[in-house]
């Protein structure tokens, strides 16, 4: 009997990684599940999904975001940081020095 493989692409390491059902993945890094059967399935669907990238620089600015956020498992959100009131607050509290001071 064949065992399954989870699959994966990572764009911290820049190559498919293979994971065993059930069990938590060894790889922490940056990486998107690929839902395919086969291993050349999973590259077909990499390839149509994110070209010739390997990993996350080559990506654009968008797709970089996207994948940050599907491999953090949530999608990342726009009100992670501080409000315009409070960057303008600290703005006033730590004001840029002038070159040379």
């Amino acid at each position: 009997m064949k065992t399954l493989v989870v699959y994966a692409w990572c764009f911290s390491h820049g190559t498919l990684h293979r994971f065993k059902p059930r069990e938590t993945p060894w790889c922490t890094a940056t990486w998107v599940h690929l839902d395919a059967y086969s291993e050349d399935t999973a590259l077909a669907i990499k390839q149509r999904a994110w070209g010739n990238a390997r990993f996350l620089h080559e990506l654009s600015p968008d797709q970089q975001v996207a994948i940050i956020g599907l491999a953090a498992g949530r999608e990342p959100r726009a009100d992670d940081g501080p409000s315009v009131a409070e960057a303008a607050a600290n703005d006033r509290r730590w004001p840029l020095e002038k070159a040379g001071e």
